[in-house]
């Protein structure tokens, strides 16, 4: 499909991004992009009005984008539910009066310290720091978007540079099917590399620590509004939300170990995440019925209003992976790796892998597809060319994280946003600044190693 379109293949992301950006409607953006790419794969037949349809049903026909979709509704019963009881309340209070978070620094720090702690599992990572930090940062006069901007550059930065969790495990199962044997050892050697995800924690880490925030960021910061501090319930005990957080986050490498078989590396995310959140529903349901706070009548009506108010971001997540579906079967993806190849300059072979990889992973919203593309191409191009195997497959990585960071139809993108109580749109609009810098210091890097 990529040979006989070649560059209309751009044509679905770039409508989807325009309209974004002028609409400021991710939905319709999501749908327009969506139309597109079906019509083009229909070859102009009106069929493809009817694909627009089937696509996201596919989606959720797919056993981990339906965990995906329960998980996130039941994220919604879980905030709903500890943030009734008074339990966050307390929590914050807990934390401002002792002294321990008492600084917007101090509280920015604490996000970031969540995301770099909890490594195991990006979605994870994003929501419990997100969980943890939403009125702290309410209290302190610092934005949502401020928010959402450090747990998306904590959470799939860190994710990609542990080698003990399932990005890790995903990354080596590519090398050892591409014929790399030494999968442990390349992937140790491709961190000091991985430009992208190393800048964007330091980046993350500056602003934690200086409190300090540039250009769209800066403008959202104090948008704040009385009436976010005047709806919090009355602080009641912190253990409403610690234990059932806590259970959620401990949960989770059980999760990935019992559904491995033994082998935490060989365990399921998607799963594991899933029974995790359930098991954490289902610890603060006793919790708060048996400590008297909520009656089963008002935990059912703030649970069902805690997943009203995701289900928007929800929408967004079926209509982004189903642009994404479409999107890799109309060939966007092939056609801009056809891009890199031993031609290039050495000096240019690193940079190039990185801006396609990048590329990709913006218009298809999904770093991991982006390494199942990438990934293959790199290896024999380092190996044709005498270009470093840890560099070229280091640029990969990294160009993929850079795309998935910066696209409105990621995944991480709209978790992040979930997570941190914000617009989508918004978050990709103040976060793109940082995300650019980043980009092109990790260009030039790549360009200087090469």
């Amino acid at each position: 499909m990529a040979e006989s379109l070649g560059v209309l293949t751009l044509l679905p992301p770039l409508i989807a991004i325009a309209v974004a950006i002028y609409a400021k409607e991710v939905i319709i953006a999501l749908l327009a992009g969506l139309l597109a790419s079906e019509l083009l794969l229909a070859g102009g037949h009106w069929q493809g009005l009817f694909a627009v349809i089937e696509r996201p049903v596919h989606v959720l026909t797919d056993a981990g984008n339906a965990r995906l979709m329960t998980f996130c509704l039941l994220i919604g019963v879980l905030v709903g539910w500890v943030r009734s009881s008074g339990g966050v309340s307390a929590f914050v209070h807990k934390l401002t009066t002792n002294g321990w978070v008492d600084t917007p620094r101090k509280a920015s720090l604490m996000t970031f310290l969540i995301g770099v702690v909890i490594f195991v599992e990006s979605n994870l990572s994003a929501l419990a720091s997100g969980l943890a930090s939403r009125s702290l940062f309410d209290r302190f006069g610092l934005s949502r978007a401020r928010l959402a901007y450090l747990i998306d550059s904590t959470c799939a930065p860190v994710s990609i540079l542990f080698v003990f969790n399932g990005w890790g495990a995903y990354v080596m199962a590519l090398l050892r099917n591409n014929g790399v044997d030494n999968d442990f050892q390349t992937f140790i050697a491709t961190i000091p590399y991985n430009f992208y995800a190393l800048l964007a924690l330091l980046l993350a880490l500056y602003t934690a620590w200086t409190t300090r925030v540039f250009g769209a960021l800066n403008r959202h910061e104090y948008k704040r509004t009385e009436e976010t501090m005047a709806n919090e319930p009355k602080a009641t005990r912190a253990i409403y939300f610690v234990i059932p957080i806590v259970t959620m986050v401990l949960s989770v490498p059980w999760m990935m170990w019992w559904t491995g078989h033994g082998n935490l590396m060989q365990g399921s995310g998607s799963q594991s995440i899933l029974y995790a959140t359930t098991i954490a529903c289902l610890v603060a349901y006793v919790l708060l019925r048996w400590g008297g706070q909520l009656t089963h009548t008002k935990l059912m009506q703030q649970g069902f209003s805690g997943m009203k108010e995701l289900l928007p971001l929800v929408l967004v997540l079926i209509l982004g992976i189903a642009l994404g579906a479409s999107i890799r079967d109309l060939g966007t993806g092939a056609f801009i790796a056809s891009w890199v190849g031993p031609n290039l300059p050495t000096s240019w072979l690193a940079p190039m892998i990185f801006v396609s990889a990048a590329l990709i992973a913006f218009t298809t919203g999904t770093s991991w597809g982006t390494f199942a593309i990438m990934v293959p191409i790199a290896i024999p191009v380092a190996l044709q060319t005498g270009l470093p195997l840890p560099i070229a497959i280091g640029a990969a990585l990294s160009g993929g994280i850079f795309g998935d960071h910066t696209s409105p139809i990621s995944d991480t993108t709209i978790i992040a946003s979930l997570a941190a109580g914000t617009d989508v749109m918004t978050h990709v609009r103040t976060q793109l600044p940082y995300a650019l810098f980043a980009g092109l210091l990790s260009i030039v890097g790549f360009w200087l190693v090469s």
